[in-house]
């Protein structure tokens, strides 16, 4: 996670999935809470979000499984 020119988290795991699509997506959910309580904690300093942040994800099928509602509630 960067915040303006600086690194204000980094994580590396071994995931035991069976795909790369699977790995991302995982992988994607750790990284939304992590933004989430950045964007929180900033709020609590006086620094609020001026605009949505946004989780890069660079696996084409993952991206697709995440925008497609018949994968999850």
């Amino acid at each position: 996670m960067k915040l303006g020119c600086g690194v204000m988290a980094w994580s590396s795991k071994l995931q035991l999935t069976l795909s790369t699509t699977e790995a991302e997506y995982v992988s994607g959910i750790p990284a939304g809470k992590e933004i989430c309580w950045m964007q929180q904690l900033l709020k609590e300093v006086g620094y609020p979000a001026e605009a949505p942040s946004r989780l890069f994800i660079d696996n084409q099928s993952a991206i697709s499984v995440a925008n497609n509602s018949e994968h999850h509630r």
